[in-house]
């Protein structure tokens, strides 16, 4: 009778494991298996985080300037928002009334299931939130197949057509809810590599997006409720990437703290100075600073009418930026930073003026404005002392260097995009 009891349990538990689908080789139950796989996995994709709330972060792309995203709903904000980037996925449309499980396939420790959607579903990704992207595409598919964990119903990838999307480094949410701190998709020659981190056990976000091995689009000033989060789980890599841009960032700034004097010098030593600059006869400029911190800059000869000044800009210590033709009844005023101002740099062509030459090359354009460009260390000796560090535009940052000065110019590169130097 034992014995009889026994089998008749070997039995019943393999019946039962036969009808959800676990065991390689048995006839699993397609509906049952796609019903779970929607509600496991339903709260990180819709990324509803356990409880309520505001969100706040800053999105940088670059090539753009920084976006700053306050008083999020989480409750209402769309799912781009919620996620810090633009990506629909066939995982986003199983539950939509016309998806159907075309075949299922157990293979051990992994599901693989062929689906079928009619009307066709939208698919989209991109780097970005909203309007200006690194990369994106969008289509409408039919057919898809999803290759599972078969014990957490986990997703390791998706392929639809030529795009391949793989998941992995899962961590659990503080409800349980797994989510995966690595997300990549590829299709073509377009790659997209995303890391997200977890922030305080509940907001699944991204850190940080890469293309080409190049990082395109980051969040940072993260803020729940109005508070920095305390906790945060992210990936070993993306932790130890994060610390190398912030080493560089640090020998970037004293670099600049060290070159200071003569790469953004003060205007006091050039109070009371004026000079002319001189180009092919009879171009001339003449540049004024006053001991007030006033600074003015007048094309005095030209071509067209030499020996006469026809045109003058004015910066006042008090901030603001006059423009006028001599003679004309009305001047044009416009807020500027101060040319005494010692915690903000001057603009780049009043910074000219100081040095008698449109000389905003890499190295001034870097100090003038360090947060557009992102370091990362290449090369460091301690013995020799030798430190290269290489630098990337994040911002839409631009070349304007030559023989040159306010008015007139020799030889020029003006408005050429940096990439990195």
């Amino acid at each position: 009778m034992r014995l009889f009891g026994l089998l008749a349990a070997i039995v019943c538990i393999t019946a039962w494991l036969r009808g959800q689908g676990t065991l390689a080789g048995s006839p699993p139950d397609p509906e049952r298996i796609l019903a779970s796989l929607i509600s496991t996995n339903r709260p990180w994709l819709e990324n509803t985080p356990p409880s309520g709330g505001s969100l706040a972060y800053t999105f940088h792309l670059t090539g753009s300037e920084a976006r700053k995203l306050a008083d999020i709903d989480l409750t209402k904000a769309s799912r781009t928002q919620r996620q810090g980037v633009a990506w629909t996925s066939v995982l986003h449309h199983l539950s939509r009334p016309g998806a159907k499980v075309a075949s299922l396939t157990n293979e051990g420790d992994t599901l693989r299931l062929a689906l079928d959607f009619s009307p066709e579903v939208g698919v989209a990704c991109g780097n970005g939130i909203q309007n200006s992207f690194r990369g994106y595409f969008s289509r409408k598919i039919s057919h898809a197949e999803i290759v599972a964990d078969a014990a957490t119903l986990l997703p390791r990838s998706v392929q639809y057509e030529t795009v391949t999307e793989s998941y992995s480094e899962y961590v659990a949410r503080r409800d349980g809810v797994r989510v995966p701190l690595k997300i990549s998709v590829e299709t073509g020659d377009m790659r997209f590599d995303w890391d997200f981190r977890v922030h305080d056990g509940g907001l699944w976000l991204l850190d940080s997006a890469s293309a080409g091995g190049s990082r395109v689009a980051w969040i940072t000033d993260v803020c729940l409720d109005g508070a920095h989060p305390a906790a945060v789980i992210a990936s070993p890599q993306a932790v130890q990437a994060a610390s190398a841009r912030d080493a560089a960032a640090a020998r970037l700034r004293a670099v600049l703290a060290t070159n200071r004097h003569w790469l953004a010098p003060p205007i006091t030593n050039r109070l009371g100075m004026a000079y002319e600059y001189r180009q092919e006869p009879p171009h001339r400029e003449h540049v004024y600073f006053d001991p007030e911190g006033h600074v003015l800059v007048q094309l005095a000869s030209s071509k067209e009418k030499p020996d006469q000044v026809t045109r003058q800009v004015l910066w006042l210590a008090s901030g603001r930026k006059v423009q006028a033709q001599p003679g004309d009844p009305y001047a044009q005023l416009e807020p500027c930073t101060s040319p005494l101002s010692t915690e903000k740099p001057p603009e780049r062509r009043l910074l000219n003026l100081f040095f008698g030459l449109g000389i905003d090359c890499a190295v001034f354009a870097v100090s003038r404005n360090p947060e557009a460009f992102a370091a990362r260390r290449l090369v460091f000796d301690a013995a020799s002392g030798q430190d290269i560090l290489g630098l990337e535009a994040v911002e839409d940052a631009r070349l304007f260097t030559g023989t040159m000065l306010y008015f007139t110019s020799n030889a020029y590169m003006h408005d050429v995009r940096y990439t990195r130097s």
